[in-house]
């Protein structure tokens, strides 16, 4: 189990399922523990904006299944729990009790203390294990824009990068989000 004296033993993927169920929110990256803050207001609102979103598309289009902060375990030393997250339908083997393996689509709500984790730490792990879809939300942004990372696979994967405010899925035809309807009045 998990010592709050010491939130730097390095433990594997199985380690971590065997945290209790009402631990802190938590992830694990390269074998270390990370506990990050709660949310602030902002970001659980645009979380719910984005997700109520793509709630609707899926209730129009049965292709996969959503949900929010779930273990996802991409190797025996990492396991991220993304603010959002997608499953297409052809991979929905890859759920079981928690996310076994790479979700086609991730969506990752910056903050100030997140910020530099989500966009470069998180963004090459997802990468590396197969996330075909990363959505970044910065509430804190002046611009008030969106940005996706779509995968382009070759001898060495890389991030294809658009962003503005207003931002259409590849992978999910139709599904379109603007940058108001996530950020509203906040």
């Amino acid at each position: 189990m998990l010592s709050v004296s010491s939130p730097f033993r390095r433990m594997s993927a199985e380690e971590y399922l065997r945290l209790p169920e009402d631990f802190f929110r938590c992830e694990l990256i390269r074998g270390v523990v990370r506990v990050p803050p709660s949310p602030l207001f902002r970001h659980q609102d645009s979380q719910g904006q984005f997700f109520y979103r793509l709630r609707l598309y899926l209730e129009r289009h049965a292709v996969g299944r959503v949900v929010t902060e779930t273990d996802v375990i991409l190797d025996p030393r990492t396991v991220l729990c993304p603010d959002v997250l997608f499953v297409s339908r052809e991979r929905e083997h890859i759920i079981r009790d928690h996310i076994y393996g790479a979700p086609d689509l991730v969506c990752e709500v910056l903050s100030k203390r997140t910020r530099q984790r989500d966009m470069l730490v998180k963004s090459e792990i997802y990468l590396r294990h197969g996330v075909r879809e990363y959505w970044l939300i910065d509430p804190a942004a002046r611009s008030r824009s969106l940005e996706v990372r779509v995968r382009l696979d070759g001898p060495q994967p890389a991030w294809r990068s658009v962003s503005g405010p207003v931002l259409a899925s590849r992978l999910l035809p139709g599904f379109e989000v603007r940058a108001e309807q996530i950020f509203g009045d906040s």
